[in-house]
């Protein structure tokens, strides 16, 4: 399973050690792999620094850097102490690509307007010092049931030609036409 976490990198002068306890606890889960993300092997100024000096083509690359993380992940986690735009973003990104998404933050630096989120896939927990370790472990356990499970069916020809035509028709995955038909139908049969 593979886990990319992130935070603000002007929040690490305030949240750092939690940033790497975080961190920590993450790739302590069996079987999960941290996707590596720069956020704690680089000082926050030589950071936006570079982004600077690379001008335009930087500020593109790490965008898509960034959403290919987003991207590779069954789980994305961010850590929200500290209030920053950018991570409000990309978590809308997390979410819009149907990723379980994890938003802790210190106690007492609630992000309001983050808890307001009413989502499946999204988990909001507040941690302290004493704490930590187990509500990233809790969090992530509550990922793991939310993400899409792969399953495997057989299918006659007839069938499997109409959805590839509607597939192409709409240009949607497959994959997501027939998840669109379950949540119709499981919606009318409420």
């Amino acid at each position: 399973m593979k886990i990319f976490f992130t935070s603000s990198q002007r929040g690490k002068e305030f949240f750092l050690e939690n940033y790497k306890r975080i961190q920590i606890a993450l790739e302590q889960i069996p079987e999960s792999k941290l996707i590596e993300d720069d956020l704690l092997n680089e000082e926050s100024g030589s950071f936006y620094k570079k982004l600077e000096l690379g001008g335009q083509k930087a500020y593109i690359n790490f965008y898509q850097q960034e959403l290919n993380y987003l991207k590779t992940a069954d789980i994305n986690v961010f850590d929200c102490s500290f209030h920053s735009l950018s991570i409000g973003f990309t978590i809308q990104r997390s979410l819009d690509i149907n990723k379980p998404t994890i938003v802790l933050y210190e106690e007492n630096n609630t992000p309001y307007f983050l808890t307001g989120i009413e989502e499946e896939k999204f988990i909001i927990s507040s941690y302290n010092k004493t704490n930590l370790e187990a509500v990233v472990n809790k969090a992530v356990k509550l990922a793991m049931d939310v993400r899409d499970k792969r399953f495997n069916f057989f299918i006659r020809p007839d069938l499997l030609n109409y959805i590839t035509e509607v597939s192409r028709r709409d240009d949607i995955p497959i994959s997501v036409f027939l998840r669109n038909l379950i949540l119709e139908h499981k919606k009318k049969n409420k």
